[in-house]
């Protein structure tokens, strides 16, 4: 939520410890790898608790900033070709049974989960699933989208996200392009 130096002077002054912003960013980094491995080594279904009606997925992609030296060799929509983000891949599936006091749909209170990361949602040979794909089915297998009664895809018609988004369609693994 902030930078690795405003994380350094948290630590001091809500903590009393003075921590490097290098340490800061070597235990984000590391708790990073370990999210990451953690994300992918657990794909049971989250809950034995009755679906609701209907769950919404919803799949976009953004740029974020990043260092100059994360982006080097990067093109990029810079005038000169340059990039200044790299695009992050995100999903998220929640419910929305509830209505707030003038009956207008609601996200259900913990209902919200979401899987995040730099990856490509292109398909590396047209036929194997991208690593973006993976992950979406991950989540999808953790949350039982596809035993949801009801399944709503939203996404704002990125070719990637229209190819899967097709195929979730129609139950088939994804295939990104």
């Amino acid at each position: 939520m902030v930078s690795f130096e405003e994380g350094s002077l948290l630590h001091e002054e809500l903590a009393g410890l003075r921590v490097d912003a290098s340490q800061v960013e070597r235990g984000a980094e590391s708790l990073g790898e370990e999210i990451t491995a953690d994300e992918q080594r657990y794909t049971e279904p989250l809950e034995e608790t009755p679906l609701p009606p209907t769950l919404y997925m919803g799949l976009d992609g953004t740029g974020i900033p990043m260092r100059a030296v994360e982006l080097a060799g990067r093109a990029g929509k810079q005038p000169d070709g340059s990039a200044k983000t790299r695009e992050v891949k995100l999903c998220v599936i929640w419910s929305a049974e509830g209505r707030d006091s003038e009956g207008v749909p609601v996200r259900d209170p913990g209902s919200v989960t979401y899987s995040a990361a730099i990856e490509s949602a292109a398909s590396p040979d047209g036929v194997e699933r991208s690593a973006f794909a993976e992950r979406v089915l991950r989540e999808a297998a953790r949350r039982r989208f596809y035993d949801a009664p009801r399944r709503a895809i939203i996404g704002d018609g990125a070719p990637w996200i229209c190819a899967l988004t097709h195929s979730f369609c129609y139950r088939r693994a994804p295939v990104a392009s």
